[in-house]
């Protein structure tokens, strides 16, 4: 990352790409020097033999199976003659949302679907799983229950209450029949300044209002937390955490080229250490644990997706997480379904449970949860990526770097330390710069330019229509305002750049509505085409009308073909208005009738 002269710019760019294969570090001593990566393991060999070798006798390989797009099993590859499966079943919703998920173990994973046709919960519970003496141990949230602004009032038993701003003010958590309390309060500028939990009593957290810094915490200049309560932090010059101390405790911390965190141990007892292996993403999927001077043992991760789906401790066997909506851990079972643990967390994330459960780092919202060693959950920090979060204080511990999550229509996004915008049961963070819907209908786009349809006409309709599938068999539909007729050829959107790179495109497979076949559904949507283009389209691009855009047209469309549920919200893409709001009207309705169709988004 490199020199005394833009050091800092290099390594910019590395975070921008997050893919770049560079392994420099920042030194511990002096920032802007440079340690190369042949220097780095000479240094972590000071107590421990770095883990490279281990890693090369001990694969772990992931086998994942997908139709039509979408993940359907998962299994333990390692032994190609034996597999080991993980997920035999996922199944999904109508917003291509996971509704049901058959684990390895036998147990089954459930999610019911939102009233009305919404993306977003109705319960999440398992079947299946055994608890002490075999009785029943399965997890199952309760009835999920949303206000008007779709903030979780009800979840069970459990109860939540919201400010004038949707920020969440009182949660009343229900743990095996014991009400648990968190009250919090918030000044105008949406610092969390008092937390009151049923385990750990009051927290005063008074904040300085003009740069929203706590009170008694001290900062440093780009404004990440110096100290506070008995901890003090060190940071590189792009506001990574590169060291935590205490009495006793000298943590140091060590991120790759694209800022995602390889390497922690604890300098003050050389008694911890933990070396991380990443996807590229930053997703966990190994973990060498270093205690006594040697490594002593590894954990693999699986992934579905984005979620959590199984873990094992070198070999052993397999164990499965079960995950609530936000993707927390909420059951964890091992290869005979049984139960070995079921952690509880107050609304911003402190652990109700933390002194009786199987210990697992991946806690709330499925990030790591740093406890360093330490008794209690008062220096507990969650690392997402990009920041740390404190679960006390329902803040981040620096600046957001992406200024892009402050909007302008959005006052609260505007201080640059706050989690979740106040409301923990119904944002989430994935990476500490974005929040994002935690009951979104599909996964997160940075950035989408232009939206059309895509249909591979099936059964009947490859007679009546196949002639206009000009691209793969698949008929493109499609209108953007700013395109000329000289663009318009066959079927095909033809610009500057090959719009069907998948590597800039975001495909979203839509099922049809209930009562309709696949067939139908294709032909629906075609039919509800060319009505829009008075049912004598000479090409399948068209100009959208004044004041509207692609995504209008295409929102028309599924109107019009009975599919008004599948429309994600502006929020749920992360800044991106698609105009749903503004539905090109069609008329007079499509023929009834449907099949594959594919949503699509440019990124560009």
């Amino acid at each position: 990352m490199a020199s005394s002269e833009g050091g800092v710019l290099a390594k910019r760019e590395f975070n921008t790409l997050r893919k770049e294969a560079n392994y420099e570090y920042l030194s511990l001593r002096n920032p802007e020097a440079t340690i190369t990566r042949g220097r780095m393991a000479r240094y972590m060999t000071r107590a421990f033999a770095i883990p490279t070798g281990v890693t090369a006798a001990h694969p772990y390989t992931v086998g994942y199976t997908y139709a039509n797009g979408y993940l359907r099993s998962v299994a333990d590859a390692t032994n190609p003659y034996q597999p080991v499966p993980l997920a035999t079943d996922i199944r999904y919703d109508r917003h291509g949302r996971v509704s049901r998920v058959t684990h390895g173990n036998g147990i089954i994973e459930e999610v019911g679907a939102g009233a009305y046709g919404m993306a977003r919960p109705s319960y999440h519970r398992t079947q299946g799983a055994l608890g002490a003496r075999g009785a029943a141990g399965d997890w199952d949230s309760g009835t999920y229950l949303y206000d008007g602004a779709g903030n979780v009032k009800a979840i069970g038993a459990s109860r939540f209450v919201y400010d004038a701003l949707s920020r969440l003010t009182d949660g009343r958590v229900v743990v095996n029949g014991s009400t648990h309390t968190q009250t919090v309060q918030f000044d105008p500028f949406g610092n969390l300044t008092r937390n009151f939990t049923t385990t750990f009593g009051t927290r005063n957290l008074p904040t300085t209002t003009w740069n929203n810094h706590l009170a008694y915490g001290t900062y440093d200049y780009t404004g990440s937390l110096a100290s506070w309560n008995l901890w003090s932090h060190e940071w590189d010059p792009v506001a990574m955490m590169r060291r935590r101390t205490t009495a006793g405790r000298d943590w140091r911390f060590f991120y790759t080229a694209g800022d995602e965190r390889f390497w922690s141990v604890d300098l003050g007892t050389w008694a911890t250490s933990d070396f991380t292996l990443r996807d590229l993403d930053g997703k966990v999927l190994r973990v060498y644990e270093a205690a006594g001077g040697k490594w002593s043992r590894f954990t693999d991760y699986v992934w579905r997706g984005e979620a959590l789906l199984a873990r094992d401790f070198a070999y052993t066997r397999p164990e499965a997480f079960h995950l609530d909506h936000l993707g927390t851990p909420r059951l964890l079972t091992n290869h005979r379904a049984e139960r070995l643990a079921q952690p509880n967390y107050y609304p911003f994330g402190e652990e109700i449970t933390a002194t009786t459960q199987v210990a697992e780092r991946l806690k709330f919202t499925g990030h790591e949860r740093d406890t360093l060693g330490t008794p209690g959950v008062a220096d507990d920090l969650d690392y997402m990526h990009a920041r740390y979060a404190n679960p006390i204080t329902g803040r981040f511990l620096s600046v957001d770097p992406t200024q892009e999550s402050a909007l302008a229509s959005m006052p609260q996004t505007w201080n640059r330390y706050t989690y979740g915008l106040g409301n923990p049961v119904k944002y989430l963070d994935p990476d500490g710069a974005y929040v994002i819907l935690a009951n979104r209908p599909v996964r997160d786009f940075p950035l989408a330019t232009h939206t059309f349809l895509m249909v591979q006409p099936t059964g009947e309709n490859r007679e009546l229509y196949g002639e206009r599938a000009k691209f793969h068999n698949r008929i493109i539909l499609s209108g953007d305002q700013d395109w000329v007729d000289e663009l318009k050829r066959n079927g095909l959107v033809k610009r500057d750049r090959d719009f069907m790179n998948y590597e800039n495109t975001q495909l979203i497979y839509l099922q049809p509505p209930s009562g309709m076949t696949m067939v139908e559904f294709e032909a629906a949507v075609i039919d509800a085409w060319d009505s829009y283009v008075d049912g004598s389209a000479k090409y399948d691009n068209i100009a959208t009308p004044p004041g509207k855009n692609s995504n209008s047209l295409t929102s028309g469309v599924l109107d019009a073909a009975g599919l008004k549920a599948t429309k994600p919200s502006g929020w749920a893409l992360r800044g991106w208005n698609p105009g749903w709001g503004k539905p090109v009207k069609i008329d007079p309705p499509p023929k009834s009738g449907v099949a594959p169709v594919s949503w699509t988004t440019m990124l560009l």
